[in-house]
């Protein structure tokens, strides 16, 4: 069970908060990078910048998700990040 897109990694630690208490299955939750943003050009960014999005991820972890990865907006860089993340938290 779980939750993709549309929040940022501080607001799905909340809902997976709120989530955790009513199943005793596996969480997912993989948040976006904060709202898209259009630029004049035409481009997309996303207003969550990866070091504030992985600051989250301990805490995602201890509101109760088993499983954390990434939705729009995010990269390999963000995966990389989070995985580094939590292999220090372990270690």
């Amino acid at each position: 069970m779980g939750a993709n897109c549309t929040l940022d990694s501080g607001q799905m630690t909340a809902l997976v908060r709120a989530m955790r208490p009513e199943t005793g299955l596996p969480l997912i939750a993989q948040a976006n990078a904060g709202q898209p943003v259009i630029g004049a050009d035409g481009g997309v960014t996303y207003s969550q910048a990866l070091e504030d999005y992985v600051r989250f991820v301990p805490d995602l972890v201890r509101a109760g998700a088993n499983l954390i990865g990434g939705c729009c907006g995010t990269n390999p860089a963000y995966i990389k990040a989070m995985a580094e993340s939590l292999s220090r938290r372990t270690s």
